[in-house]
């Protein structure tokens, strides 16, 4: 049985996807899950993965995604 970890929240769409991106490309899987409101649009994009993938997704988080 899979165990989900969210790994990455943000407001903004294309970040999530920035994130799962460089994830998917480092071989770890990843998914993102939309809890944005679509009236108010107030929510977040959240990233999850494997569980047993969190140190190595934080990992590549940490030293590859970069935000301004």
């Amino acid at each position: 049985m899979v165990k989900w970890t969210k790994i990455y929240a943000s407001s903004l769409q294309h970040e999530a996807e920035i994130v799962k991106m460089v994830l998917v490309g480092e071989g770890v899987f990843a998914t993102i899950i939309n809890k944005q409101d679509t009236s108010y649009h107030f929510g977040e994009y959240e990233v999850y993965i494997n569980d047993v993938d969190k140190e190595i997704a934080t990992q590549i988080i940490n030293d590859n995604v970069y935000f301004s």
